[in-house]
């Protein structure tokens, strides 16, 4: 849903005073600044998922969530929704390299404790940050992506042949089909060139 749909759907409710786009983005925007801000819980039980995102020329932006494992274990469910995670830090960056990814790493931690584990992907700034992390946390544990690492071994494994293009466009099909219901926890990696 977008602010300006919100905004519409309000008119079309026939409310005589609704909020208009500009009232809803700056809703938006500042509980997105509260959810950066407001104090995490320190504990020892966090696992942090960390990924490079949102490439806008030159600017990433690296994001790193956090998931409390006894949440989870309460639960009995590892499928993760927007409400089982927390913003430990965003960080829009020129440079993402492996001394940005460890320094926000390391913020991170300050903020809520050592994490038990990282999860990411297999990139080589992740890849170097992770390094740093665990030389001065060898306690962490450091998992692959699943998507992700699936994603690289289909590709080495069948790119030579003939049909893998049709596949990779009838899957760039169900990813726009899916990316906003049930399944998209489910979904791949989105193929780069």
């Amino acid at each position: 849903l977008t602010w300006r749909a919100a905004a519409r759907s309000f008119r079309a409710l026939q409310q005589p005073q609704c909020p208009s786009f500009w009232t809803i983005r700056t809703w938006v925007l500042r509980l997105g600044l509260y959810e950066l801000q407001r104090p995490k819980v320190q504990a020892s039980d966090w696992v942090f998922i960390v990924d490079a995102t949102l490439a806008v020329g030159q600017h990433r932006a690296l994001v790193i969530l956090g998931v409390r494992l006894s949440l989870l274990q309460q639960r009995r469910n590892f499928c993760l929704g927007h409400q089982e995670v927390q913003i430990l830090g965003l960080q829009v960056l020129t440079r993402c390299d492996g001394l940005a990814v460890y320094a926000q790493l390391e913020e991170a931690s300050r903020a809520v404790g050592i994490p038990r584990a990282v999860v990411s992907d297999n990139g080589g700034d992740l890849r170097k940050g992770m390094r740093l992390f665990r030389q001065a946390h060898p306690q962490v544990g450091w998992f692959h992506d699943l998507t992700h690492r699936l994603a690289l071994l289909l590709e080495k494994e069948l790119s030579a042949a003939a049909w893998w293009p049709e596949f990779l466009s009838r899957v760039g099909t169900c990813r726009q089909a899916c990316q906003q219901t049930a399944w998209s926890h489910l979904l791949p990696p989105a193929q780069r060139t």
